[in-house]
């Protein structure tokens, strides 16, 4: 395991300690959180498919939410933090639903035993090491996917992160930070999980959000000497307008095998 990989995962460890069955545990940020919740959700009825694969999991939230929503179809989540996998299997209010199960893997040294209609993974690959560690991952996920089934991704890219922060900085705020355990997504992975899925779609699907809430949002409080508050109406408003343009760090990307 190299230091990046080991501060990744104390990183997450010390958040599901912190929040456990919350999705604060997953970002503090939890209208965003609803945003991908619902993209993954509308891509889950548009492929219809009967397996679905959660890779990177964390404490479960969003897997909860999602198999709760679709009990006639089959849920996995895997995660390699094995502190997160504890509070997604016993951490909620609520036992798993029937159709939901989890367990603790390293797909690097551990193949993915089971095939699947439909993977998905939230804010997992950025988490990876390095761009060579996303690469195994997308090998390990499309060998994992059945003919004709669906791969989403929803990632930050190191591109819309670098035009966010310039926007920032003309505003005269402070550029965001990036965790230094993070690997920032660029193109070039797009282009090689190309290489084994048809792309169907790319959807900046927070652009309106992250254009009210990092940059105006962010110019009123600093203006008004607040600390940011996720909690402000004004972040859930943002995850209510339609989410137009092509602003901020998040892609999600839809494939098909």
């Amino acid at each position: 395991m190299n230091d990046k990989q080991d501060q990744m995962l104390r990183f997450w460890s010390d958040r599901a300690a912190t929040h456990g069955a919350d999705p604060r545990a997953n970002t503090n940020d939890v209208h965003l959180r609803s945003l991908e919740i619902s993209y993954v959700d509308q891509a889950i009825k548009d492929a219809d498919p009967s397996s679905i694969l959660d890779f990177g999991c964390a404490n479960g939230f969003s897997t909860h939410r999602l198999a709760s929503t679709h009990p006639n179809r089959s849920f996995l989540g895997i995660d390699l933090n094995r502190d997160m996998i504890q509070v997604a299997s016993m951490g909620h209010d609520t036992r798993p639903p029937e159709n939901l199960a989890f367990q603790c893997q390293d797909i690097e040294a551990e193949p993915i035993a089971t095939s699947f209609d439909f993977i998905y993974c939230i804010r997992v690959l950025q988490n990876m090491p390095s761009m060579d560690a996303q690469k195994g991952a997308i090998d390990a996920l499309c060998e994992a996917l059945h003919p004709g089934g669906t791969l989403v991704t929803i990632e930050s890219y190191a591109e819309g992160y670098s035009i966010l922060n310039q926007d920032r900085e003309a505003l005269g705020l402070s550029p965001l930070p990036i965790h230094p355990h993070l690997t920032l997504l660029t193109p070039e992975l797009d282009e090689h999980t190309g290489t084994m899925l048809n792309q169907v779609r790319q959807d900046s699907l927070s652009s309106s959000y992250y254009l009210i809430t990092r940059l105006v949002y962010s110019s009123l409080a600093t203006q008004a000497g607040e600390a940011i508050d996720y909690d402000h109406p004004l972040h859930k408003l943002a995850a209510q307008v339609p989410q137009v343009g092509t602003y901020g760090p998040q892609l999600a990307t839809i494939y098909r095998k």
